[in-house]
């Protein structure tokens, strides 16, 4: 009988769950990390490069937290052209 009730209490707990509303951020603006890279190697060249392997080297945040926050847009469109802010 034990098992019985913990059994429907877990189905019960797993039900409400799923069914209950939860909250989430923004959506990020689609595909804009794809255009602002591309844009920026366009315009910069080989610069690009040297930046991202600036990023990896000299004890920046890493190309990782750079990515990220610029898909966040904590990156001013005054630091990197950033199409993230929309």
């Amino acid at each position: 009988m034990k098992r019985l009730a913990f059994g429907a209490a877990v189905a019960a707990s797993a039900l409400l769950a799923t069914a209950s509303p939860s909250a989430a951020a923004k959506p990020a603006v689609q595909a804009c990390l794809g255009r602002d890279i591309s844009g920026f190697a366009t315009n910069y060249g080989s610069g690009f490069a040297d930046f991202v392997v600036s990023m990896t080297t000299f004890g920046a945040p890493g190309v990782a937290e750079g990515l990220h926050a610029h898909m966040s847009g904590h990156l001013p469109d005054s630091v990197v052209p950033n199409s993230c802010n929309g």
